[in-house]
């Protein structure tokens, strides 16, 4: 179903003046006007779509015909890498230092649970096993 160019609504057809109208805005539009901006509106998304993959493709060949250059790139761009990490951690530090934690937090908690886990098996290993 066709929209409306001024307000996005959905646009009725009147088969007797053969136009289309919207309901909210009551603007009256041709068929083929309405025809000619779908089009256009179809066209551009294509057109982007397509300079999209034409650029997928361009840099999957680039890279395979340049294995190295990302490290080769980080290496000509050493200092300024380095100081886009330090402003990005500047404007970012607290949600960093708290995933910090909380992957700390989560080592420690699968290490107890590893250790629990090997006391069981030695306590079933060895009955007389004894935990001071």
């Amino acid at each position: 179903m066709p929209r409306c160019p001024n307000c996005n609504y959905e646009l009725t057809f009147l088969e007797k003046r053969h136009k289309y109208k919207c309901a909210k805005c009551s603007s009256l539009f041709t068929e083929e006007e309405i025809k000619l901006k779908e089009f256009n509106k179809f066209n551009k998304t294509e057109r982007a779509k397509g300079k999209k993959q034409e650029r997928k493709k361009l840099n999957k060949k680039f890279r395979k015909d340049n294995p190295n250059y990302s490290s080769i790139y980080y290496q000509k761009n050493k200092e300024k890498s380095n100081k886009v990490s330090k402003k990005y951690y500047g404007k970012h530090r607290e949600e960093t230092l708290k995933e910090k934690a909380e992957e700390y937090k989560d080592k420690q908690q699968s290490k107890k649970e590893m250790i629990e886990k090997i006391i069981i098996k030695c306590m079933q290993i060895l009955p007389t096993f004894v935990l001071a």
